[in-house]
């Protein structure tokens, strides 16, 4: 831990009025005060730097001797230079106030305090004098969260950085444990502001590509001209025959990049091809027709579509024959300046919501489209961005799909999940990324029958890729456990953290299997804002299985024994276990073929809840077992461990007890 700096301070140049108490001060203290001419008692040294409070130093506010006013810790850093008389020279913000007319620490509201002109500073020594005073443990607890807090957010930047981390060392040394605490962390630690701010950043950081939206607009407006739209024949529209040229593939699977419409079942057409029957089948308004051959239905349907693509201001008449999301995408791919590319309702109506668009709520779908649009014109003027692309950045940088949740100042609530799974030799790609899953058995055959379902892995990704806004966390336990290549696949590539999104797009091996409304339907990708961290233990022989590949994608991290004591915090026992921790360990390396990767770490004193803190059932029941594993094979193994056994027994808690004791009855004799 670091040195622990306590200074007293009083507001007044007068330093500290003598008496009963202040004699310990006197004894104990170094007075430093802002003004060098100021004179002080004879115990204060006077012309030292001011600025030797440092960040990070606590102090604690007092009226006399005798009552607390407050205490914090320095926030902010200052320079002599800097001082000038100013009293504004430190930011306070871990300020605990008190009551002054109580002799008892109360704990009030967090707050703001600066130094005076006039406050005199004592810098107190942290000897044993101080041992048992009050405020002692509360710093030293803070500063201990403070150190823990600081190693986690270096951890945090390791793992954004990489976006891959595994956590090695010796077992028990709380790798888990660390591994929940940082994804517990990230995935709160992205916080949107204002939807709008994160639109204006997302369109001043857009780049460009090499697109080919206007070509693909053309090509089939080229294809389907606005004036033949009328003489389609059944081989120009229907889709189902394989034909990747008719107006209903184009619709649905060519433009697909350029708003993605999902008809949900051929029904939506109202005449396709039938594969299995070969035949044409019917849907829709189309059924009450009189004519049954689909020669003429299909005259009727092709001047139906042709009116309505004509009439485009008035589409709303046309929404008893036809779907609203087909008009719009229809519309939208031949008037491209006059209707957005968006043509789900729920998403239009989370995009209305999302901006706080000013509307009727009663207005139809096709007037809500165009005030998108507006909204689309107006935040892009100027900037050459298509309304295609701007589509791709509203799903890029926002949950569009279910729509985003907002607190009242109305910054998006943006916490996002982590999920844990623990490898071992049977877990395969089916578990971790999709695979064939039994669904159930059929009446008529009792056959089991198989579809494609997603992994763990998989799930967080789809959860990842429509919310982007929001980091998603796997922990993967015992990763080595596994058999990597056969768990990951062809994800070596995806997860390699410079090839993170679409730069990192697969075709996986159940990709022919892939629905078309699936979120991966092109192909699988690992969006950036999913993160992997994985725990293993250096001594167990699965690790020499991890091939290069595996590991060149992986930051390694070696967690030691005493980095995660924080768990034991509460405990009665933690300075005892901590104390027989830290002898084992040491011993543990005087052993000749052992290293610090055999250390016992923390987690395992947490057994000891089972035994009401019995240190003999926790060895005996628990580490000598595991040190007797460490031992085989080697000369003298029963007394390597007798003599591990003896260092686990030396608590240092119970020696420095003893030795305060024998002092206060020698202080007691001589009185």
């Amino acid at each position: 831990m670091k040195e622990l700096n306590i200074w007293k301070v009083s507001q007044s140049k007068n330093f500290f009025t003598d008496d009963e108490n202040d004699d310990l001060f006197k004894r104990n203290c170094v007075c430093v005060h802002p003004d060098t001419s100021a004179k002080g008692t004879s115990n204060t040294t006077q012309g030292e730097d001011f600025c030797n409070v440092k960040k990070g130093d606590f102090f604690y506010l007092c009226y006399g001797n005798k009552r607390i006013r407050l205490f914090g810790m320095f926030t902010g850093e200052s320079k002599s230079s800097e001082l000038n008389g100013k009293s504004d020279w430190l930011e306070q913000k871990y300020v605990l106030y008190f009551e002054s007319n109580s002799s008892d620490i109360y704990k009030g509201p967090k707050a703001w305090w600066t130094p005076s002109d006039n406050s005199t500073f004592v810098k107190c020594k942290n000897n044993k004098d101080f041992q048992d005073w009050i405020l002692l443990p509360f710093f030293s607890k803070t500063l201990k969260d403070i150190e823990a807090t600081e190693t986690i957010q270096d951890y945090i930047s390791l793992l954004t950085n990489n976006h891959n981390i595994i956590f090695t060392g010796a077992p028990g040394t709380g790798k888990t444990y660390l591994a929940k605490q940082i994804a517990k962390k990230i995935v709160m630690q992205k916080r949107a502001s204002q939807p709008i701010e994160i639109l204006k950043s997302a369109i001043d950081a857009f780049i460009h590509s090499d697109s080919n939206n206007e070509k693909l607009l053309d090509d089939f407006t080229k294809c389907f001209p606005i004036n033949d739209i009328e003489n389609m024949t059944l081989d120009d529209y229907c889709i189902g025959k394989g034909d990747k040229e008719s107006f209903c593939y184009w619709i649905e699977r060519r433009l697909k990049s350029l708003g993605y419409y999902s008809p949900g079942t051929s029904n939506s057409y109202l005449l396709y091809w039938n594969k299995d029957d070969k035949e044409y089948k019917v849907a829709g308004y189309l059924k009450k027709e009189s004519e049954t051959d689909p020669k003429s239905l299909m005259k009727i349907l092709a001047g139906d579509i042709s009116k309505f693509v004509k009439d485009k201001d008035n589409p709303e008449i046309y929404t008893d024959k036809f779907g609203e999301s087909f008009i719009l995408k229809v519309l939208n791919s031949y008037y491209r300046d006059d209707y957005f590319p968006v043509n789900s309702r729920r998403h239009i109506n989370n995009i209305i919501s999302l901006f706080d668009l000013k509307c009727n709520e009663n207005i139809s779908i096709f007037k809500k489209n165009k005030i998108i649009n507006e909204f689309y014109k107006k935040q892009c003027d100027g900037k050459g961005i298509s309304s295609f692309e701007f589509m791709h950045i509203l799903y890029e940088n926002f949950n569009i799909k279910d729509g985003e949740i907002k607190e009242e100042n109305g910054e998006i609530i943006a916490n996002g999940e982590y999920e844990m799974v623990q490898f071992h030799p049977s877990y395969d790609y089916t578990d971790f990324v999709e695979g064939l899953r039994p669904i159930g058995e059929e009446k008529d055959n009792n056959n089991v029958t198989f579809k494609r379902k997603d992994g763990v892995f998989k799930k967080l990704c789809v959860k990842a890729k429509i919310n982007p806004n929001k980091n998603y966390v796997l922990v993967i336990d015992e990763i080595n456990r596994g058999e990597i290549s056969k768990i990951f696949g062809e994800l070596f590539f995806s997860i390699d953290p410079g090839y993170r999104g679409t730069d990192g797009l697969v075709q996986t091996q159940y990709q022919n299997l892939v629905n078309d409304d699936d979120e991966f339907s092109e192909g699988f990708f690992v969006p950036k804002n999913v993160y992997i961290i994985g725990t293993m233990n250096d001594i167990d022989r699965s690790v020499e299985s991890m091939d290069f590949a595996f590991r060149r994608r992986f930051a390694f991290v070696e967690v030691k024994a005493n980095e995660n004591t924080g768990m034991l915090e509460g405990k009665d026992w933690k300075e005892q276990a901590i104390n027989r921790m830290n002898s084992l360990n040491a011993a543990i390396e005087k052993i000749e073929g052992l290293s610090s990767a055999y250390h016992i770490g923390a987690s395992y004193f947490l057994k000891l809840d089972n035994y009401n803190g019995d240190f003999e059932l926790l060895w005996k029941y628990h580490l000598e077992g595991l040190l007797f594993e460490y031992l085989r094979g080697m000369q003298n193994v029963e007394d390597k461990l007798d003599a591990l056994h003896k260092a686990y027994q030396n608590d240092k808690t119970k020696v420095e007890q003893q030795s305060v004791n024998a002092n206060e009855q020698t202080q007691d004799n001589g009185q």
